[in-house]
């Protein structure tokens, strides 16, 4: 046991789990006791590390960059589908919902997710919670649902589609 060079104690598992858990607990007082284990605190995760290893990333840091990357996809496909949208008049048109044989009636449903997933992104990254962390993966796996349906429509236009001469 010792002292690192940000103050944290370098904690291991104690082999019989009774002896150790109030030594270590007395150590780093911010621990929580769950029924199994013992916890260390946030900081205490983050600066315990040998001297001359390479640091791993921690859980924050994988976290952090996995939302990244979640808000960079629902951004890029909000927008992309937008323009989509714009540029083919579809956020204009009249859509009937009493004719379900109306395939335009299809694109209301980007219509509707788009605004909700650019608030769902905007929300995680003003509050930060679990909940809406959640929310963000969702939006993301939602985000790539409709552009993968939007790219297999275009490829079997592509590859159905036969020119008739008149």
């Amino acid at each position: 046991m010792g002292l690192s060079s940000c103050g944290c104690v370098l904690s291991y598992r104690a082999a019989v789990p009774g002896k150790a858990s109030s030594f270590i607990r007395r150590l780093i007082p911010n621990t929580k006791r769950s029924s199994s284990t013992l916890v260390p605190s946030l900081v205490a995760r983050r600066c315990s590390f040998v001297p001359g290893q390479i640091p791993r990333l921690t859980d924050l840091q994988l976290l952090k960059t996995k939302s990244i990357i979640y808000s960079a996809v629902t951004l890029i496909g909000a927008v992309w589908m937008y323009r989509f949208l714009n540029s083919g008049g579809w956020l204009t048109h009249h859509y009937q919902l009493n004719q379900l044989n109306d395939p335009d009636s299809l694109n209301l449903i980007p219509v509707i997710f788009e605004p909700i997933a650019v608030l769902g992104v905007v929300a995680y990254w003003v509050w930060r919670t679990r909940e809406l962390y959640r929310l963000l993966f969702f939006l993301f796996l939602g985000q790539l649902l409709i552009g993968a349906s939007y790219l297999a429509v275009f490829l079997l236009f592509v590859l159905t589609y036969k020119p008739r001469m008149m």
